[in-house]
């Protein structure tokens, strides 16, 4: 059995494993960290839950044998602890089978494990708890096998009179290291209270007697125990007249040590108090028991042909025997669990097919958004703000968008917007619209747009992100409505007090244009490392600040260390091209620069497909169609202009929502940032700009 000591440890590290658990989950789902820091985070979690369960595993086994021991029914402490253990195994089977191979029902898992810790606390803190509080708590002491009721005492007063009234006569270690039943120190307390000057009164002896019950008594009320009481008394009372070798190897019968215990008590009798009533028959049966001729041939009585001589080997030889199936529990629960730990396990072919399988696009995560507030920033610009309701549904990135369906005149119109607002901002997410000519949602956002109106959005989307632990140093370029999301990049900055170094080139046509130029000023204030460029094409008189468009040399003025730094464009093509020429030629590395393009060719600006020369055919083989397509066409372009219905979102190749399965032929998209990895395995293209070279077949 384990000590009380180690058992309250372990129960301790049970918890605060669980614990540790429990906040490492949390963490890695918050949307400030990055993909390394989760798969960190999320590796530590598993370790910590597989050692969660290990330990109360270990801790089972040993739970299992104190109630195996127990003779009588469990007492209600007890009852509570064992059944709290049935309910926590299985629910710990349940969620290890989730996690590692139904990853479809993985929403179950954080409130699973949330039941798992709270039942896991009650576990530990009805068991170890009452241990570690004992010291502050009265316990109270059972005297029924002495027929003398029970008592209360506070431990630590009980124990200070102990310790003052018995060192009188002698020496405390003869107290703490004595073995005696109940009776047994019932002899003890009224031999030692009648000497003179023992100054041990009634009460006090019943406080002592207390004391030492509960915490140096045998219990006697088994065979094993009242054979222990029988050595001790072999122990301490032949070794006075010769060694105890001559008593540990001889071997008779009952009847023979009976007449030699009788003989021995009779050479005493001249010493007082030396045997007392009742002791004579505890080492009569002890040595019955043990010291036979049959006993000696019994296997777990023997070692090596002997029996053992003294109260430590015995001992010894009993915590060893008593240990092997404790130490073959460890050594199983080890091997099963840290490999468990350490290795995922690998999907069959036929499970990770159905994985794939499942991932398909325009399977867009929705929410719905409640309009709450509008603010001007231009003429032609505005801000709004949405309530999030299912408050962090929403876990963007700073510089990602989200793609809306708008409902206008009864057509559902699908349009993406970058997020403006800062992800720190759980409970709204704002995005800022620029009114666009013939544009019918943008015109609407900026001149009819109520609060009260309801959207649904689904997101966020792009891989234009700024990512802190990456991006130490950044450089921004932003043209028109291109500064949404850089000034959510900004304000994420000044939310998290970052220290990067940031500048920002901004491009507009005259004053009147610049979006966010009062919220630009305060963050150029409120950060020590944020510098702000505006450029005017088309100043008009009393502008003192830059003016022109963007040059090499303009740049390299302004710039030092640029192989530090990452760069970030966004703005209309033409805009980005321009920039991103200039880095390329002052040395700048392709892999450094992330951009992010505004616009995208709409269904109105098209031109007709029978205007233009046919570039081939493309089947739509679930519509049942097979339609021509203009030379230098996309995919999505050529279904519209044919009634044929496929879900997009930004039309720039970022979401993927228009993703769909290419059966047949060859499509060269423009770009592949929205395309999952897995669905391009699958032969998935990009629809709005995957341009067909040749005859295609698709399954749209």
């Amino acid at each position: 059995m384990l000590p009380t000591t180690v058992s309250a440890g372990l129960g301790l590290l049970f918890i605060l494993i669980g614990a540790a658990a429990v906040w490492l989950i949390f963490d890695a789902s918050t949307g400030s960290r990055n993909q390394t820091a989760r798969d960190r985070m999320l590796r530590a979690h598993r370790i910590a839950g597989y050692l969660f369960i290990a330990l109360f595993c270990f801790m089972s086994w040993f739970m299992l044998l104190k109630v195996k021991e127990t003779p009588d029914e469990l007492h209600l402490r007890a009852m509570l602890h064992v059944l709290i253990a049935m309910v926590l195994a299985p629910l710990l089977l349940v969620k290890v089978v989730i996690a590692r191979y139904y990853k479809t029902f993985t929403a179950v898992l954080v409130p699973l494990g949330l039941t798992i810790f709270t039942l896991g606390f009650v576990l530990i803190a009805s068991s170890a708890g009452p241990y570690l509080l004992r010291r502050l708590t009265v316990k109270e002491i059972s005297l029924q096998t002495v027929n003398m009721g029970g008592a209360k005492i506070d431990l630590q007063s009980s124990e200070a009179l102990t310790q003052k009234r018995c060192s009188r006569c002698h020496n405390l270690d003869r107290v703490v290291g004595a073995r005696k039943d109940a009776r047994g120190w019932v002899a003890t307390v009224n031999n030692m209270r009648v000497l003179p000057g023992s100054g041990i009164s009634e009460p006090d002896a019943r406080i002592i007697l207390s004391y030492l019950i509960s915490q140096n008594s045998i219990d006697s009320s088994n065979t094993q125990g009242e054979l222990t009481v029988g050595k001790a008394l072999v122990d301490s009372h032949c070794n006075r007249c010769h060694a105890l070798d001559r008593t540990y190897q001889a071997q008779k019968s009952p009847v023979e040590w009976k007449e030699t215990v009788m003989r021995m008590v009779k050479y005493a009798r001249g010493t007082e108090g030396f045997f007392k009533p009742g002791e004579d028959e505890r080492i009569i049966q002890f040595l019955s028991a043990t010291q036979t001729r049959e006993a000696a041939q019994t296997p777990d009585l023997t070692r090596n042909g002997r029996q053992p001589t003294n109260r430590a080997e015995l001992t010894e030889r009993v915590q060893v025997v008593s240990a092997l199936p404790t130490v073959g529990v460890t050594v199983l629960i080890a091997s099963v669990f840290v490999p468990l730990m350490w290795r995922r396990p690998k999907a069959p072919a036929r499970k990770a097919a159905a994985v794939s399988a499942a991932v398909v696009p325009n399977a867009r995560r929705s929410v719905i958004l409640h309009l709450i507030r509008t603010e001007r920033q231009t003429h032609d610009c505005v801000s709004l703000r949405f309530r999030i309701t299912e408050p962090g549904a929403l876990r963007a990135k700073p510089g990602q968008f989200l793609t809306f369906d708008w409902l206008l005149d009864g057509r559902k119109l699908a349009r993406c917007y970058s997020i403006s607002s800062s992800p720190t901002q759980t409970g709204f997410v704002e995005i800022t619209v620029k009114k666009q000519p013939q544009g019918r949602v943008s015109a609407f956002l900026n001149d009819r747009a109520l609060n009260g109106l309801t959207v649904e959005a689904s997101g966020p989307s792009g891989r234009f992100c700024f990512d802190e632990h990456q991006h130490k140093s950044i450089v921004l370029f932003a043209a028109g409505s291109g500064i949404t999301p850089i000034v959510s990049i900004l304000r994420y900055i000044d939310d998290l007090s970052l220290d990067t170094n940031a500048i920002l080139f901004y491009s507009v046509r005259t004053q009147r244009d610049i979006i966010f130029e009062p919220e630009l000023e305060r963050l150029e204030e409120r950060l020590p490392n944020f510098q702000r460029v505006i450029v005017l094409t088309r100043p008009e008189s009393g502008w003192k600040g830059c003016t022109g468009h963007l040059s090499r040399e303009f740049i390299m003025q302004r710039l030092d260390e640029i192989h530090e730094r990452t760069f970030f464009l966004c703005g209309p093509n033409p805009f980005m091209d321009h920039v991103k020429g200039i880095l390329l030629s002052i040395g700048v590395g392709e892999q450094s620069i992330i951009q992010e393009s505004f616009g995208g060719k709409s269904v109105g600006a098209q031109t007709d497909a029978k205007a233009e020369s046919a570039g081939g055919f493309i089947e739509f083989t679930r519509s049942n169609r097979t339609c021509t397509y203009p030379v230098g066409g996309t995919v999505l372009e050529t279904a519209e202009m044919n009634g044929i219905q496929i879900p997009y979102g930004c039309r720039q190749g970022q979401c993927g929502t228009c993703g769909a399965r290419l059966l047949d032929g060859d499509i060269r998209m423009d770009r592949e940032d929205g395309l999952d990895p897995v669905l391009k395995a699958q032969g998935y293209v990009l629809t709005c700009v995957g341009r067909p070279q040749g005859n295609i077949r698709l399954d749209v």
